[in-house]
């Protein structure tokens, strides 16, 4: 890597941390503190064969990449580990969209997608949330590469797989954006574009990180799975819709169903049902939430299958909400992460408590309203461009503009109906809509000069030497 180069991704990494940096801080969620404690366990294991009875209840992969960053002994290489992956991810994406003609460029879109959106706190926070959003690039560049090397694209496809085996709503995101693909293929026909597009390296990184999950996952816990020790997620949310208590209602007399034991407290929400001191999950028995666990993919279908109409209802409901529900407000202070710090999770833990997270002064209300003011003038501005650039702009930028539209609503989806409507997790895509709106408003920038049906990317031999992506037709083996 040039000199020039580095310099230009260490500022953007800069600019991706800053939230960390306005903390004071890594930004933790209460999740962070079972990715970061859990995974020593998860590496014992499999290097070791030291088995435990616990792998902690969340992404094991997510966990063990993170360790070698942290150690136990401070959570800033994580952040700068993060903001790296976007800064990268987002390079490759500009460059092939042809916006990314200067560092001056990619700069500006690191800004915008970094202090006036959510990617700086999405790099900053201890989660694999940020990998949500590099998945849907990831899957753009894997399905459209153009002048990528290969050793660019296979990386990128890695990355996919880690991406997708890093969060349990990441595989049925990758499996959506497929059904996209593939969809737009098959509705454009036999034309140039829907030829190009290259869905079998997709389809192999979502079939790769499955085999890794169930592998991985069967030598842990001796049983094929995709989801190791989790929580009853799906049972909470339709337990919350009113979709289950009916049903329990009229067939716990002939059934054994665990939760017929618990059938008089339904009436609560998913957070009350798995995280209340006096709710369902917590004050259920071990030998019960195994049972809870291993039923919720037959109660769940059946209570779906006798009330479909009120779980379609409550189900859009929940789309809708999540949609528009993309604040970082969720990410102030915790009581589990303040607890959850003063033991041994990490030698330099407590500079936490002199955060502004841990103090209250984040300002999360304020950085949310800008959040959704900038969202909304970008997707003004990307209409108008987009509106303005018809026929005249590469094919390349309306396929991204289009993926990014379904990557949104499939997270939405998936998040809102599968889990439950919180604004942690719409806000870990959201700041691709200002990406879209600067690639559009960019890319119709350098159309007005240049009148003509459609028109290609902004030529390479303008780019300085150091900047140019590696040129594939000049040499067999491509240098990065």
């Amino acid at each position: 890597m040039s000199m020039p180069l580095a310099g230009t991704y260490l500022v953007a990494v800069l600019l991706l941390s800053g939230v960390a940096f306005f903390n004071g801080y890594p930004l933790l969620y209460p999740d962070s503190i079972s990715y970061i404690v859990d995974s020593a366990a998860v590496v014992k294991a499999l290097l070791f064969r030291e088995f435990s009875d616990s792998y902690g209840t969340r992404s094991i992969f997510y966990g063990v990449s993170i360790l070698p960053f942290h150690q136990r002994w401070s959570l800033w290489p994580v952040v700068f580990m993060q903001a790296w992956l976007v800064a990268h991810v987002l390079r490759l994406s500009l460059l092939r969209l042809g916006v990314a003609t200067s560092a001056a460029r990619y700069l500006g879109a690191v800004f915008v997608v970094a202090v006036l959106s959510t990617a700086g706190w999405q790099a900053a926070v201890i989660l694999p949330d940020v990998l949500a959003a590099l998945l849907i690039l990831c899957t753009f560049l894997v399905a459209v590469p153009g002048d990528l090397s290969r050793r660019q694209v296979a990386a990128v496809a890695l990355l996919l797989v880690y991406a997708i085996v890093s969060h349990l709503s990441h595989l049925p995101l990758a499996i959506g954006l497929l059904g996209a693909l593939a969809g737009a293929r098959l509705f454009a026909g036999r034309s140039r574009e829907s030829t190009a597009l290259r869905l079998a390296p997709i389809a192999a990184a979502i079939g790769g990180a499955v085999v890794l999950q169930l592998a991985v996952h069967g030598y842990l816990y001796g049983r094929l799975t995709l989801t190791g020790s989790s929580f009853p997620f799906v049972l909470a949310r339709t337990v919350a819709d009113g979709t289950v208590e009916p049903y329990l209602r009229s067939v716990c007399g002939e059934r054994t169903f665990a939760l017929c034991a618990f059938r008089d407290r339904l009436q609560v929400n998913a957070n009350n049902f798995l995280w209340s001191s006096h709710g369902v999950w917590q004050t259920a028995a071990p030998e019960q939430r195994r049972q809870m666990l291993d039923e919720q993919t037959e109660l769940v279908p059946a209570a779906v299958r006798a009330r479909p109409l009120e779980q379609l209802r409550a189900s859009a409901g929940n789309f809708a909400q999540q949609a528009v529900l993309f604040g970082v407000w969720d990410l102030d202070g915790h009581q589990v992460v303040d607890e959850g710090m003063k033991g041994d999770v990490v030698a330099t833990g407590a500079g936490y408590y002199a955060s502004r997270q841990a103090l209250g002064r984040l300002h999360t209300r304020w950085w949310s309203r800008l959040i959704y003011a900038v969202v909304a003038l970008s997707v003004a501005v990307a209409i108008v461009a987009g509106w303005r650039l018809r026929g005249r702009g590469p094919s390349s930028v309306g396929l991204f503009a289009g993926l990014v539209l379904a990557g949104l609503a499939a997270n939405a989806l998936i998040t809102g109906v599968l889990s439950g409507p919180n604004p942690r997790y719409q806000a870990r895509v959201i700041w691709l809509v200002p990406l879209v709106a600067y690639v559009l408003a960019v890319t119709w920038w350098d159309a007005r000069a240049m009148p003509g049906p459609s028109r290609k990317s902004a030529s390479e031999d303008s780019l300085p030497g150091w900047w140019r992506p590696p040129d594939r037709s000049r040499s067999p083996r491509p240098r990065d």
